[in-house]
């Protein structure tokens, strides 16, 4: 029941706060660029740097990334971490099997990994 109170707890709110601040970014976001059908650039060398496809996004997709897919990447994120500096502390030997273990999970789960350049 301890560990319940000290772990998850803290980590089931710190994934709705990600979540919560994913959404508010974004609701600002769509606020600012709804309404715009076109955007020309000052200099022609920033053309590459600038959508123009506001119009376009999927609004109910994104919202469902923002509760979904952020907060769990970024605590998956923080989990790689934190794990690599405890096992710095424990050893070589711990880090390398918590990297190709824990390590190659929680990071196929941030980035795309091609398992065949492992």
């Amino acid at each position: 029941m301890i560990l319940l109170k000290i772990v998850l707890y803290p980590i089931i709110v710190l994934y709705f706060a990600l979540a919560l601040f994913a959404i508010r970014t974004v609701k600002k976001i769509f606020i600012k660029y709804r309404d715009i059908k076109t955007v020309v650039p000052n200099n022609p060398e920033w053309q590459g740097f600038i959508r123009s496809d506001f119009n376009k996004w999927r609004e109910g997709q994104i919202f469902v990334g923002c509760v979904l897919r952020f907060p769990l990447k970024f605590l998956a994120l923080l989990t790689i971490l934190f794990g690599v500096f405890v096992t710095m502390k424990l050893g070589k030997h711990l880090q390398k099997i918590y990297m190709r273990i824990i390590g190659r999970f929680l990071l196929s789960l941030v980035f795309t990994i091609n398992d065949k350049a492992i």
